[in-house]
């Protein structure tokens, strides 16, 4: 920022009599030109100090948005921008700062006021797309990728973003054509491999998805989730002991990998090592002490080894943490009926019934009606 140096400005003032009239001053030192040029450089010395203020209020705004502070950063952002309505920096950063505590309406916002001064810029065209996303508004987010696309054909990332959201919605063959253009164009990329292999395990090509997930392996190996995934396909193809290497190099990359304790766990509960299973789902929660699934399987443990009272409370908590967990809302009413709560039990398959589970309909079938 430049620093404008003021010059010096002389004004004259001109004595009158005691208790006479004083009249308008008029500088009659300066002509019109100069007096033009002495306003016009207070003028630019205003806008010089304001954009200033406006620089350094952007400035503390990012150390507040590297330090997590993002509801600081939001308002030292917007002072900036209140300040300098065109400081476009500014008003990115507020959005992404909005973005990232999941105030989505706010950074759609910010971006929308980018657009209108540039519609085909890729960076606020992304995040724009990607808060769709958050708000489940899949259809404007591919439209925006499709922007992208359509402006830069090359743009890997856009086709990859396309892929996800497809496959959110289930629309596997579309977002397995994304992966293949987005990886046709970046050789390297491992999480496309990593999300080619997931539409491949859900549409039950294993073979195909092993293939890829083990090229993600190959090209990112410190990345933990693509361990754990490599671990689901192995468990899928019934190779236990590949899956629990691969759940234990997941937790060895990234011990704070929750997901993956409680995958290795169910394998460990599979092959009947309830105390090593039990070991796993009790380390995810240690981790994670809102993780429904890890308590549904500790839960189903404790009601396999008839700890009835135990399994009930771990179904409650699956249940309170995740209301939709049909599993927990089976096994909550299988216990239920161990402990002579028919009643109960009933309640509880109808539930997952309702949630979409086909097992606790045959449940409820037999012995509720």
């Amino acid at each position: 920022m430049k620093h404008h140096v003021l010059p010096w400005l002389f004004c004259l003032f001109f004595s009158v009599p005691l208790f006479a009239q004083v009249l308008p001053l008029t500088d009659t030192t300066l002509s019109p030109e100069e007096i033009r040029f002495r306003d016009s450089v207070a003028m630019v010395n205003e806008k010089a100090r304001i954009l200033q203020q406006s620089q350094e209020a952007y400035n503390e705004g990012v150390k507040a948005f590297d330090q997590g502070a993002y509801q600081q950063a939001i308002r030292l952002f917007t002072q900036s921008v209140t300040l300098n309505p065109e400081f476009d920096k500014a008003l990115y950063n507020r959005g992404l700062a909005a973005f990232l505590i999941a105030d989505y309406t706010s950074c759609i916002s910010d971006m929308n006021s980018l657009l209108m001064k540039n519609p085909a810029d890729a960076a606020v065209l992304t995040k724009r797309a990607e808060t769709y996303t958050g708000l489940g508004d899949y259809k404007a987010a591919s439209e925006d990728y499709l922007a992208i696309i359509a402006k830069d054909p090359s743009a890997y990332k856009a086709y990859y973003a396309l892929g996800e959201v497809y496959f959110l919605t289930s629309r596997f063959d579309e977002a397995l054509n994304q992966f293949d253009k987005a990886i046709s164009l970046k050789p390297d990329f491992a999480r496309a491999y990593n999300d080619r292999a997931s539409c491949y395990r859900m549409t039950d090509k294993l073979q195909d998805a092993l293939r890829d997930q083990q090229k993600a392996v190959s090209l990112d190996p410190p990345q933990a989730f693509f361990h754990n995934n490599l671990g689901s396909i192995k468990r899928k193809l019934d190779d236990q002991a590949g899956a629990i290497e691969a759940y234990t190099l997941a937790v060895t990359k990234d011990p704070a990998y929750f997901m993956a304790y409680n995958n290795r766990g169910g394998i460990y509960f599979e092959q009947g090592k309830i105390e090593l299973a039990l070991k796993d789902f009790n380390k995810a929660l240690e981790i994670n002490p809102k993780y429904s699934s890890a308590y549904t399987n500790r839960g189903i443990c404790y009601h396999k080894t008839e700890k009835y009272e135990l399994a009930l409370a771990d179904f409650n908590k699956a249940i309170e943490y995740s209301a939709g967990n049909s599993l927990a809302w089976l096994n909550r009413g299988i216990t239920k009926e161990m402990l002579k709560d028919a009643e109960g039990a009933c309640a509880d398959w109808k539930k997952a019934a309702e949630l979409g589970l086909k097992a606790a309909q045959q449940y409820y079938t037999m012995d509720c009606e």
